[in-house]
């Protein structure tokens, strides 16, 4: 997917002021037409020194960070007054080990016209898709001990349970639970210690959170009802055919605003469900225009 497409009309306006958390090498925006700042939990130099024998990072493309944030706590930038008219992240909201604590203090940092951007790695097609969903029980008690670093569980999860569903045809085929094998190098028996390291206290990065579509939209839903979501969802741009990531908008919500225009309808059938082409409109069309196309070929011999 064109990650920037659904905000098209936003970044062609007139000059911003955007901040960007974790663009790592590849940040959606660069400074130019629109004022960016970078936010991230290490330094440049912090950065390049961890990805530095990795290949699939470019370290000369790693920008300038303008805020390092320790431990999750978006206070530091908060003092100094600081605000945005757009805060965008890039599968960066799935590693947040408080994210109803994160999004209130994002809420704090936005114009009264000004909205958060996530692009999500959709659960059902990443190498997350053996984890179970995400509960607002799960959020709440991240959110009511402030946890700063991964919960134990989480990292555990992140090390034992990722899977490699390259080579499988996910989105048309089936699979059953155990059916797709672990990464290597990943399993129970290699999370145990890095899950024992995180109990005593080191900073283990993982996802600490894993969503559908549909699933996302209902713990925010959920967390409103508890006045512990400060926003609406302004779009939602679930997962395209063959992709594995969605994207989402929020704004900032008002008393006055219409409850019926807080949260969207989506179909849980289509975007919370096991994949499958059945309940993809576009596909079966596609595919219905390539039978008659191949029934064609043959009978008329063209």
């Amino acid at each position: 997917m064109d990650r920037l497409a659904p905000i098209a009309d936003l970044l062609s306006g007139p000059p911003r002021r955007i901040l960007e958390a974790g663009p790592l090498d590849r940040p959606l925006v660069r400074s130019g037409t629109h004022v960016v700042q970078y936010l991230d939990h290490l330094s440049t130099d912090e950065l390049r020194d961890k990805y530095m024998i990795d290949t699939a990072v470019d370290l000369s493309r790693v920008p300038e960070i303008d805020f390092v944030i320790r431990d999750n706590d978006l206070t530091p930038i908060l003092e100094t007054g600081s605000r945005f008219d757009l805060v965008i992240g890039s599968h960066m909201f799935e590693h947040l080990p408080d994210p109803l604590g994160w999004l209130t203090q994002i809420s704090r940092l936005l114009n009264p016209d000004g909205g958060v951007y996530l692009v999500v790695p959709d659960r059902r097609y990443s190498f997350d898709m053996m984890r179970p969903d995400t509960t607002l029980s799960e959020w709440i008690e991240s959110y009511l001990l402030q946890r700063r670093h991964p919960s134990v569980r989480s990292v555990f999860d992140n090390f034992a349970l990722p899977v490699d569903p390259e080579g499988r045809n996910v989105w048309v085929g089936s699979f059953e639970p155990g059916s797709v094998p672990v990464m290597d190098g990943h399993g129970p028996k290699t999370a145990l210690p890095i899950a024992t390291r995180a109990a005593k206290g080191q900073y283990i990065d993982a996802h600490c959170s894993v969503f559908s579509p549909w699933s996302l939209v209902d713990l925010f839903r959920q967390a409103a009802n508890l006045d512990l979501f400060p926003f609406r969802v302004a779009g939602i741009w679930p997962t395209d055919y063959r992709d594995t990531e969605f994207s989402i908008l929020l704004k900032p919500w008002n008393d006055g605003d219409s409850p019926g225009t807080r949260f969207p309808s989506l179909d849980r059938a289509r975007h919370d469900g096991r994949p499958s082409v059945w309940t993809q409109p576009d596909i079966l069309k596609r595919r219905a225009a390539n039978l008659i196309a191949r029934v064609t070929r043959r009978v008329f011999r063209v």
